[in-house]
């Protein structure tokens, strides 16, 4: 049928994916096409002689044939990585095999050719990893793609499902490869996402891990000689991927048993160093099994404990817990989920679909774009204007005929009839004059109204006429998307450094738009490509370092874009605006010389392969920083044993999560992300270990500041210095750094202008920049030691104007930071004291 909306939810999931559609007002899940199954494996397999197998035919590979079946790839979009099939000597993207898997769920709707889809994606997903899902949904032939947080589709499942539901309610997503916790609220029927959290590498592939790592593999070194093959990353690989499948098998079976024999199907696939094939049997138990999870459970309710703490929602305040994907069925988790955050969960709805199903119902309500449309121009073409979703029980349809496009004059004559799909409800024949006809719907509460259209000319003859139907969604309505993350330009200060500076926040509702002024740092010359403006866009976090947040691409302009020359230090408005499906266009304006240059964001980025011994050189040094962070707290007199206990054991564990994640093409990503969040943890005791002394020397500097406002202050001086007290209150309170640096100057300056014409305030000033002297990195060490020198004779002397000069000289060749920490208050010289 040609449709007017895009009907159809894709849920690309890490282990499992679904498709779904909404026929009549209700949900339908598509069934695989091989197994006729709700779900189909995201699992791909090449045959030696090069056929592609997708989903179960593939999944059933993975034992047997490990080196031409791949899953799990989800982990690894929007990265550098590629998959290796032997059997065809061919590696493949993420994208690529993503797009396979979207192929043969689109292929297995034999009813119907569409072209449009809503796919959806965990709510943490980066914006990196969000081109590339939108790019293998390009690769599988869909005209026309949105994205769709999966909390957001599981809540609209569940609020379909719900009779009524108000407050606050938490989504506890755990699936194959990640989670998501997304806490969300019901006010009189619209649904809006109050705050998201989550982990790319925490789900069920983790737990199969775990009990390869702990159980499985130590047993096969005791039983069987395996110190070669350990050493083969390739055999390695090989070996840990064939079990890890047997693991997830014996995990489901767990669910339900106390305990299970774990043995493979075939023991011949492979050998130990011997050449025996590994025939074994290991016996796992329920407690044990939940034992060697705890640590992954912990963290899922860590991260939505935070959740909640951050929105100031109490446990007891959330009406139900969602729960959605496969490890939620098992019954630790759930016991887990209910005492420590709330007795309410729900599993009215099935985990494994809820959210293909969540995606169908908003796929029901989005219109397709014109030009992803098929038009059959033999039919009337009708213009409808309704609401695709609303808490009424009566809505206004509007249906005029688009008589440019229709068939004859006999539309202008034409007459409706809408019947909703229960046949409990019709409109009655309608007429449609030229400006065409509203009728008055009456829905169904709490569910998708599917309503049909008849059109009928003059004599009562039926016009074939599209659209012929609409879906109206009761009883709830979903507000728009947030950003999961910051969006931030990454910029080198003369006091700070590399900063990162926010152009849209986290929790913004999309779509968004930012804009930020900059200055351009050369000149632009008009035509030429070597003059270049580039600024890196990154997501995560704001107030912490660059490096430590993803990259999205580059803003890049060169001379080549613009048709005038832009002069060093020009104004430039980089303005970004994101869509609901997080689609990114970033535009720069020049107003000096009124030129505007769209889509300047080059996304091309994707993030390297994980090399692991790269990663060990790294926390080593993490070690060696922690050592140091550790004999400043020590040093200040806050030893803090707690403190430096658990950042050792969490460096440790990441330590020994490296070496177990050798060779494990998507470990080196989990790997990398608990490395970097370690380091932003360490980051932030160092701003903590500063801060003490950057708070003191504040409110020291204010207290002198304030001291000589009182003798030699004028009106404006003392204006000045209320209007920077009036902020340090805020800053103290935020605890932030840079701005209590920057008011620190801010003072510095205001003293500077009424101290400037007094002779000891520059005698100060040179001794404070000869006693640091040999620590200052000097942009001329000669002119340094001679300008010192000089002036050393004149403070012997008493005083000479020329002080000054060679205090400003000194100025010059020393950084900026310098510069400010000379004009330190000092207690010690008697004449810098108020007697000036």
């Amino acid at each position: 049928m040609n449709r007017q909306t895009i009907d159809y939810g894709i849920d690309l999931g890490t282990t499992n994916s679904a498709i779904a559609r909404v026929e009549k007002g209700a949900v339908r899940i598509l069934k695989s096409e091989r197994l006729q199954k709700d779900t189909t494996p995201s699992c791909v397999y090449y045959t030696k002689r090069g056929q592609l197998l997708v989903g179960d035919a593939a999944y059933s590979r993975l034992t047997t044939d490990p080196d031409n079946a791949k899953t799990e790839f989800k982990r690894t979009m929007g990265t550098e990585v590629q998959y290796h099939f032997p059997n065809v000597d061919k590696a493949f993207t993420s994208e690529h095999l993503s797009a396979e898997i979207l192929k043969t769920l689109k292929n297995s709707v034999k009813d119907d050719d569409f072209s449009g889809v809503i796919i959806t994606v965990p709510a943490d997903f980066d914006q990196v990893q969000i081109d590339a899902t939108q790019k293998a949904a390009e690769m599988a032939g869909f005209n026309y793609c949105e994205l769709l947080q999966e909390p957001i589709a599981a809540s609209l499942a569940y609020g379909l499902d719900a009779d009524r539901i108000e407050g606050f309610w938490l989504v506890f997503d755990m699936g194959g490869g990640t989670f998501d916790a997304a806490l969300m609220k019901a006010d009189s029927g619209v649904i809006k996402v109050i705050d998201t959290a989550g982990d790319n590498h925490l789900g069920g592939k983790n737990m199969d891990l775990l009990i390869v790592d702990e159980i499985i593999m130590p047993h096969l070194q005791k039983e069987f000689r395996l110190d070669t093959v350990l050493k083969d990353e390739r055999k390695r690989e090989r070996l840990y991927s064939i079990w890890k499948r047997i693991a997830e098998q014996y995990k489901i079976e767990l669910t339900n048993s106390p305990k299970v024999l774990i043995e493979p199907d075939d023991p011949s696939v492979f050998q130990d160093d011997d050449g025996e094939d590994i025939d074994t049997c290991i016996e796992i138990g329920q407690r044990q099994f939940e034992s060697l999870i705890k640590p992954l459970v912990d963290r899922a309710i860590t991260i939505s404990h935070e959740l909640l703490f951050r929105n100031n929602v109490a446990p007891q305040q959330l009406t139900t817990v969602l729960l959605i994907g496969g490890p939620t069925y098992i019954p630790y988790v759930r016991d887990r989920i209910k005492n420590e955050i709330s007795p309410n969960i729900n599993i009215s709805i099935d985990p494994m679909t809820a959210v293909a199903a969540g995606a169908a119902i908003y796929a029901s309500m989005r219109p397709l774009p014109v030009a992803a449309k098929k038009r059959d121009l033999g039919k009337v073409q009708l213009v409808l204007d309704y609401p695709s979703i609303t808490t009424d029980r009566e809505v206004v349809l509007r249906i005029t005929a688009d008589t440019a496009q229709a068939p004859g004059a006999d539309t202008q004559a034409a007459a409706a009839i809408v019947s909703r799909a229960d046949q409990a409800w019709s409109s009655g024949r309608v007429a449609i004059g030229p400006k065409g006809v509203d009728v008055r719907l009456h829905l169904i509460a709490n569910q998708s109204n599917n309503f049909s259209i008849q059109l009928f000319n003059a004599t009562g003859t039926v016009l074939p006429c599209e659209p012929s139907e609409l879906n109206i969604l009761h009883g709830i309505r979903i507000d728009n998307p947030t950003l999961p993350h910051d969006i931030c330009v990454e910029a080198e200060t003369e006091d700070f450094g590399a900063v990162t500076i926010p152009l849209l926040s986290k929790n913004q509702q999309l779509p968004a738009i930012g804009k930020k002024n900059f200055k351009v740092k050369r000149t632009l010359r008009a035509g030429n490509k070597e003059d270049v403006f580039n600024i890196i866009v990154r997501e995560g976090e704001r107030n912490t370092r660059p490096v430590r947040n993803v990259r999205v691409g580059n803003i890049a302009i060169t001379g080549a874009n613009l048709a005038h020359t832009v002069e060093l230090g020009s104004d430039v408005d980089i303005t970004i605006r994101m869509d609901e499906s997080r689609r990114i266009n970033v535009m720069a304006y020049f107003p000096d010389v009124d030129e505007t240059i769209n889509n300047v964001l080059q996304t091309a980025y994707r993030a390297p392969v994980i090399d692991t011994a790269e990663v060990s050189k790294e926390i080593q040094q993490e070690h060696e920083r922690l050592l140091r962070l550790q004999k400043q707290y020590v040093d200040a007199g806050n030893e803090n044993k707690v403190l430096f206990r658990e950042l050792t054991q969490q460096l440790s564990g990441i330590k020994t999560l490296n070496e177990k994640r050798r060779g494990d093409l998507d470990g080196g990503f989990e790997v990398r992300n608990r490395l970097n969040e370690f380091q932003i943890g360490v980051d932030r005791c160092e701003i903590d270990a500063e801060w003490e002394s950057v708070r003191n020397e504040l409110q020291g500097t204010l207290r002198h500041t304030k001291q000589i406002v009182d003798i030699f202050g004028e009106k404006s001086h003392k204006q000045a210095l209320a209007g920077i007290a009036s902020t340090i209150e805020d800053i103290v309170k935020k605890r932030d750094l840079a701005a209590a640096q920057q008011v620190n100057a801010g003072l510095s300056d205001l003293r500077f202008a009424m101290l400037a014409n007094r002779p000891p305030f520059w005698i100060s000033i040179f001794r404070n920049i000869d006693e640091d002297s040999g620590k200052i990195q000097w942009l001329n060490g000669d002119l340094s030691r001679q300008l010192l020198t000089r002036g050393r004779e004149i403070v012997i002397a008493g005083w000479d104007p020329e002080l000054k000069t060679i205090v400003e000289q000194l100025w010059d060749i020393m950084p900026a930071a310098e510069k400010v920490r000379s004009q330190k208050v000092r207690d010690d010289l008697p004449f810098y004291k108020i007697g000036l």
